[in-house]
């Protein structure tokens, strides 16, 4: 990830800072050192709010979106999850590079970094759906 006055600001609730804070803690004990200090980083940058005062453009857990992975050009519809095991549906762990990056993204910014062959990767959230309403720049 790029240095903390270079990304975007984000914005994560309570509710799942809480629950990612845990997954931080599993992830370190399971030695995955990298993806674990990824996402504390991000945490500990973002912008904590209530639940109920989250801005509805904003990707949190849970909640699906679209992304656009600017060096391909696809777009990807996704809900960030806490675990992998169903990626085949959309959904994506928030401890997956792309899974960080995106989380707390409000819709129009964009995301960069260098993934582990130090190759530039950047993602950009197009939309967020929350229950019958979507945001879309």
């Amino acid at each position: 990830m790029l240095k903390n006055d270079e990304r975007p600001g984000i914005t994560v609730t309570s509710e799942d800072l809480s629950v990612l804070s845990e997954l931080v803690r599993e992830a370190i004990a399971a030695g995955r050192y990298v993806s674990a200090s990824r996402l504390a980083d991000e945490l500990h940058r973002a912008h904590i709010v209530r639940g109920a005062e989250v801005p509805a453009d904003c990707l949190t857990l849970h909640v699906p979106g679209s992304y656009l992975e600017e060096r391909s050009g696809a777009i990807h519809d996704v809900t960030l999850v806490t675990s992998s095991g169903r990626r085949s549906l959309g959904m994506i762990s928030v401890l997956s590079s792309v899974g960080t990056a995106l989380l707390g993204l409000s819709v129009g910014q964009r995301m960069s970094w260098l993934d582990s062959q130090g190759t530039p990767r950047a993602v950009r959230l197009l939309e967020v759906r929350s229950g019958k309403t979507a945001f879309q720049r």
